[in-house]
């Protein structure tokens, strides 16, 4: 379009034919396009404004969000085309008993009129004023005839030519819906019979739309009880506890529309998972003056529709753009173990349909986790020793050889460290059994909090205990060991008016520099305990130091 501009010294020179005949061209050219743009841009600008007129009544009509807004529109959208279909009909039916040239229907929403069903091939605009607007507002039907003379302003594109007309409002509640108009190119061509024949179609149309509307509105509930059928079967066939906590937060989107947040308790911190993220890691959060610590203290859902009304800060973490929310507690049987929070950019975006639905869904997933919390413990007790909560020997076998498999296949190293407490069978015979099982106690915990996270803590028998450090060398190794003995060393035990002190001897052997499978590396930690033991006992001995102390 700019290109003549350019040439427009050219143009004022008239001995040049071919370069008048390329600007010719040019604005020729231009000027269907760019009105061809401007009509495109129009045309995207009423479609977009379509769409959303469809999207909010959609909204309307569902007062649900049990599904995303894709699918409500496709449902509205496919319900919509089946109440056309039946109003079609009904004025095709109309225009034959009252013969006359076209029958329409506008709806009325909003304050905006739209043509939605017509017997003309292409549905006629609206100005959303005149004659027809007056109708909406009086409620009340009118028929008119038109001369060449007439000034009345329809309020709609009547079809050219049209002498006859018949305005009748479908309404529904006292609330005007729409409007039934019929035409006529004959003047004078209806009469009373025919007005009160379009009055009680204007009724059917309203008992079709209102029955169309709570058709819809059961199917949409009926789809959220299949949907709750569906996730809560999900759910019962899950048993661990892992996989409970990420399908949750899924299915309660599902069923919301919203975004989900779970907050599960996890050794005194606070453990958070999303449907999208990945979980993160434990953290001290601090429920105070948070919407969670109300529903901690009532033990029961809090619904808020707009957050800005609470004026406390509503959750222990940042949540940008949240407008309204439904907290809910979950339980293992009566202990508060977690908080399932399902928020929403939008105030009051939650009815109570979807509330309903979350409440015997959240009821089931707090069975699940009960479920999975019990299987994990009966799991625990299997696998640990009673009375120190290590591992039990049978287990510590198995992560012994999974580890140095893993050791052998990443070119890793590994330790393997046994204790034994010194003069153990002293102090249950001095002192007796409650006083000894309170020593084992003692020294299990202690062993926990001297090893990392990822290492392994195992009661091997008796007195006997058994720790796999992952990825250390013997010399990591016998450092662990010495500040283990050392802290040991440290306490004191009490036995009614009596202190006393334990002491432990330790043996360590390396993967692979001493061993390179699980028989040898246990049959040389164990060769360098007895050495510890033998050389005098409360020292930490490493295997390939076993010659030196010998000599």
């Amino acid at each position: 379009m700019l290109q003549p501009t350019i040439h427009l010294r050219e143009l004022l020179v008239w001995h040049d034919q071919d370069t008048i005949l390329i600007i010719a061209i040019v604005y020729f050219t231009s000027i269907p396009i760019f009105f061809y743009l401007h009509r495109s841009r129009k045309k995207a600008e009423e479609y977009k404004l379509s769409y959303e007129r469809l999207k909010t009544e959609a909204d309307d009509v569902t007062e649900s969000s049990v599904f995303n807004e894709e699918s409500i529109l496709k449902r509205y959208l496919e319900d919509k085309e089946n109440l056309e279909r039946e109003i079609e009909h009904l004025l095709k039916t109309l225009e034959e008993s009252i013969v006359a040239d076209s029958v329409s229907f506008f709806s009325y929403s909003a304050g905006e009129l739209t043509c939605s069903v017509s017997t003309m091939q292409n549905l006629p605009g609206c100005s959303n004023e005149g004659l027809i607007k007056r109708v909406i507002q009086q409620k009340k039907p009118e028929v008119h005839f038109i001369d060449k003379k007439s000034t009345i302003t329809l309020g709609y594109e009547a079809t050219e030519g049209v002498q006859s007309i018949i305005l009748s409002p479908v309404t529904d509640n006292s609330f005007c819906i729409g409007v039934v108009v019929a035409e006529s190119l004959r003047f004078k061509a209806f009469d009373e019979r025919d007005l009160k024949v379009v009055q009680s179609v204007s009724e059917e149309i309203a008992r079709i739309i209102k029955r169309q509307r709570e058709l819809t509105r059961i199917s949409i509930n009926q789809k959220g009880l299949e949907m709750l059928h569906e996730e809560s079967g999900k759910l019962v066939q899950l048993l661990e506890l892992e996989q409970i906590l990420e399908s949750i937060p899924r299915s309660v989107e599902r069923l919301s529309g919203g975004k989900v947040i779970l907050i599960m308790k996890d050794s005194g911190k606070y453990r958070i998972i999303t449907s999208s993220e990945d979980d993160t890691k434990p953290e001290r959060l601090t429920l105070k003056e948070t919407v969670l610590e109300i529903v901690r203290s009532n033990r029961e859902p809090l619904y808020l529709e707009d957050v800005k009304m609470f004026k406390s800060r509503v959750l222990p973490i940042s949540v940008p753009g949240m407008r309204s929310l439904i907290c809910f507690p979950l339980f293992h049987e009566s202990t508060i173990v977690g908080f399932l929070i399902v928020y929403s950019e939008k105030p009051s975006a939650f009815t109570m349909l979807q509330f309903n639905l979350l409440e015997v869904f959240i009821n089931q997933a707090s069975e699940s986790i009960s479920k999975a919390i019990l299987h994990e413990e009966i799991k625990l007790r299997a696998l640990t020793d009673g009375l120190t909560g290590l591992y039990n020997h049978h287990h510590f076998q198995e992560r012994l050889e999974e580890n140095l498999k893993r050791a052998e296949r990443f070119d890793e190293r590994l330790s393997l460290m046994l204790i034994d407490i010194d003069h153990f069978k002293n102090i249950n015979d001095t002192y007796g059994h409650p006083v000894g099982d309170m020593v084992l106690k003692t020294v299990a915990s202690t062993i926990r909090a001297t090893i990392r996270e990822v290492d392994i803590a195992a009661r091997y028998g008796g007195e006997e205990f058994a720790t796999i450090l992952i990825g250390a060398t013997a010399k990591q190794a016998y450092r662990t060991g010495e500040r283990l003995r050392k802290k040991i060393k440290e306490k004191r035990f009490a036995a009614g008016s009596k202190t006393f002190v334990v002491t432990i001897s330790l043996g360590v052997a390396s993967f692979p520099d001493d061993a390179t499978n699980r028989e040898d590396l246990i049959e040389k930690a164990d060769l360098a305990l007895y050495t510890a033991k033998r050389s005098g006992r409360d020292r930490t001995v490493l295997y390939s130091e076993i010659e030196r102390i010998n000599k």
